[in-house]
């Protein structure tokens, strides 16, 4: 069964990927810098990301706040904050919060705000689907119907001139009364 695992793998990563071996054209496809990082000493793992109406947002994720990592008996912490920048060299801004604190879920870009898909925390999974917009300042948040089942973990594939895919281990097709998996 591993092979089948590498061999998917591979091929996604064959069908996505651009070769630029014999451009000598010289072209800049894109430019590259860091930004200040958002506030936090430790930084978040696994935390939701896009774009809307130009500006960059984060959301969520978890992290061992501290000296404190697993091995040493420290504890994931999960976050709800929502964090923006609004231009390259502007500063982080926390700016409002995820319905509850998770990560480790799908984002992408969809017109002018971006696009949660499931995702967890330390107790469960969620078929949670919502969509997060700025504008003039604030954060809205526009709940979308859930995803069919929980998965873990999630994977999404854009391909051009196809839909979105999105695979992952379905966790339960059963969904409990918290909306939890």
């Amino acid at each position: 069964m591993p092979v089948l695992k590498n061999l998917r793998v591979i091929i996604l990563c064959l069908l996505t990927m651009n070769s630029m071996g014999q451009d000598t054209t010289g072209k800049v496809f894109f430019s590259w810098s860091q930004a200040k990082p958002i506030p936090d000493a430790d930084g978040f793992a696994g935390s939701y990301a896009g774009v809307s109406n130009g500006a960059l947002m984060v959301a969520g994720g978890a992290n061992f706040p501290g000296d404190r990592r697993p091995w040493t008996q420290g504890v994931k912490t999960w976050y709800d904050k929502v964090f923006i920048l609004e231009k390259p060299d502007g500063d982080w801004k926390e700016i409002g919060k995820l319905p509850r604190p998770m990560g480790y879920g799908i984002s992408l870009t969809w017109k002018n705000g971006f696009v949660c898909l499931g995702g967890g925390d330390a107790g469960r999974n969620y078929a949670d689907a919502f969509i997060l917009k700025y504008s003039a300042g604030k954060l809205a948040t526009t709940s979308l119907p859930p995803m069919p089942a929980c998965m873990w973990p999630e994977e999404l594939l854009l391909l051009p001139g196809f839909r979105r895919i999105i695979s992952g281990a379905w966790t339960s097709r059963r969904r409990k009364k918290n909306g939890g998996c």
